[in-house]
């Protein structure tokens, strides 16, 4: 059996040398002795404030013309209570479609639609409280 040897080969080799990385960046600084500027002063701080004077007000909207909607509802419906809904055909003939039901109690819907509008004035008092805070610069998520 023949008999191998190892080669003599030099691998050229490099010295690698690495340095830990310099973190004092993210350590947190002593603020002792220092004004500490609590007004934000960047534009995209804002940004979350006007998304959500956005949506708030989007939904004020929503609530106040489905309140309208349904007190517009109701109102024709007490107004028309005894009478039903008359359908003129082509030849002059009237046919009575539907009939509103004479004992209908909306108790119950006047109260949502009291609970409704309460609801939207709660919702316009926030809205006002964003605005007044974010014209003032002031945080209100906090």
């Amino acid at each position: 059996m023949p008999i191998f040897k190892k080669p003599d080969v030099k691998i050229p080799s490099l010295k690698v040398s690495f340095k830990k990385p310099n973190l004092d960046f993210f350590k947190p600084k002593p603020v002792f002795n220092r004004p500490v500027n609590l007004r934000r002063q960047r534009a995209a701080d804002r940004v979350p404030q006007w998304l959500l004077i956005a949506v708030v007000s989007s939904l004020v909207l929503l609530s106040a013309a489905v309140t309208g909607l349904k007190a517009s509802t109701i109102h024709f419906i007490e107004e028309n209570g005894s009478r039903g809904f008359m359908f003129t055909m082509r030849n002059g003939e009237q046919a009575v479609l539907a009939a509103l039901p004479k004992d209908l109690y909306n108790g119950t819907a006047k109260m949502a639609l009291v609970a409704a509008v309460i609801s939207t004035f709660l919702a316009i008092g926030h809205l006002a409280f964003l605005v007044h805070a974010y014209l003032k610069n002031k945080r209100v998520n906090d």
